[in-house]
C-alpha cells in the first residue's frame, strides 16, 4: 500500500517505466510525478487522448478498518462519445463497465470495499490505462486525497480543557467539522477556500463545546476536493468528496 505520496510518485514512476516500454513503437511520454501535494491532488503520467472525469466518494467510519465508497470514470473520445478503454484499473484491481439503456458505453465503476479492501484514506490513488487500444496511448492519473489527522476513536476531551486542534493533509476545498452529543446537540464549522496560504490546522477553542452534553460524542469530518487540469488535448477532471467519523467522549 501507499502510505505517502514520495512512495506513489516512486510506484508511478516504476510504472511509467513498464508502460513505456509495453511494445509502443511511439510510447507515451511519461513524465514523473511532482512530490508536493499542498496544491495539486492529481497528477498525470503520460498524454491522454481523451477526457477523463473522475468522481469518488470515500467513507472512514472508524479510526480503523476498511473503507467504503465507490469510484466512477467517464471516458470521452475526441468526438465527445464515452468510450471504454481495453485495459483500465484502479491500484491494480479493474473496474466494471456500465452500459446506457441504448446499450452505449456509459461509465466504469469500482466499489471500494469489494475491489481494495486494503485501501486506506492515506493511501494515494492510481487510475491506470495501460492498453488504450487505438484511442490514446497509455496514461496514469494519480490522485491524493485529503484527510483530517482524528484521534482515535474513545478519545475523552473536556471543556474545560485545552482547544482542539485539527490538522489536514492535502488540498481541501471545503471542510466542514461537525461534533455532535448524545442527543443530536451539534457544533458545527464550515470552512471554504483555495488553500494556497498552506494553512494546514484550525483551532477550536474548548467553550465553544459549551452547548454539547457530556457523554459520547460524535466527531464527523466532511471534505470536498475538485482539481481540473490539461496534460494534453483532453481535460482530465477529478471531484471527490470523503467523510471521516470518531466516536469520542466528552468530559465536563
Amino acid at each position: 500500500m501507499i502510505r505517502s505520496l514520495a512512495p506513489c510518485a516512486a510506484g508511478l514512476l516504476l510504472l511509467a517505466g513498464l508502460l513505456s516500454s509495453c511494445g509502443s513503437d511511439d510510447p507515451s511520454p511519461l513524465q514523473p510525478a511532482p512530490e508536493d501535494t499542498t496544491s495539486s491532488m492529481l497528477f498525470v503520467l503520460g498524454v491522454p487522448r481523451v477526457s477523463v472525469t473522475l468522481e469518488g466518494s470515500l467513507v472512514e467510519n472508524a479510526s480503523s478498518g476498511s473503507l467504503t465508497g465507490t469510484f466512477r470514470a467517464i471516458v470521452e473520445d475526441s468526438t465527445g462519445r464515452r468510450v471504454f478503454l481495453p485495459h483500465v484499473r484502479m491500484n491494480g484491481a479493474p473496474l466494471v463497465d456500465e452500459l446506457d439503456t441504448l446499450g452505449e458505453p456509459a461509465l466504469s465503476t469500482i466499489d471500494i470495499a469489494t475491489a481494495l479492501p486494503d485501501y486506506r484514506l492515506d493511501d494515494s490513488l492510481a487510475f491506470v490505462v495501460t492498453d488504450g487500444g487505438t484511442i490514446t496511448p497509455p496514461f496514469t492519473v494519480g490522485i491524493v486525497p485529503s484527510r483530517v489527522e482524528l484521534p482515535p476513536d474513545s478519545t475523552v476531551v473536556s471543556k474545560s480543557g485545552a482547544a482542539l486542534r485539527f490538522r489536514w493533509s492535502g488540498r481541501i476545498e471545503r471542510l466542514i467539522l461537525t461534533l455532535t452529543d448524545r442527543f443530536g446537540t451539534r457544533v458545527r464549522f464550515n470552512l471554504s477556500f483555495e488553500n494556497v496560504s498552506g494553512l494546514r490546522e484550525v483551532s477550536i477553542p474548548a467553550r465553544d463545546l459549551a452547548p454539547l452534553s457530556t457523554g459520547p460524542l460524535t466527531v464527523a469530518a466532511g471534505i470536498t476536493d475538485g482539481e481540473a487540469r490539461f496534460p494534453g488535448p483532453r481535460l482530465v477532471t477529478v471531484n471527490l468528496q470523503s467523510s471521516q467519523r470518531r466516536t469520542w467522549r466528552l468530559d465536563p
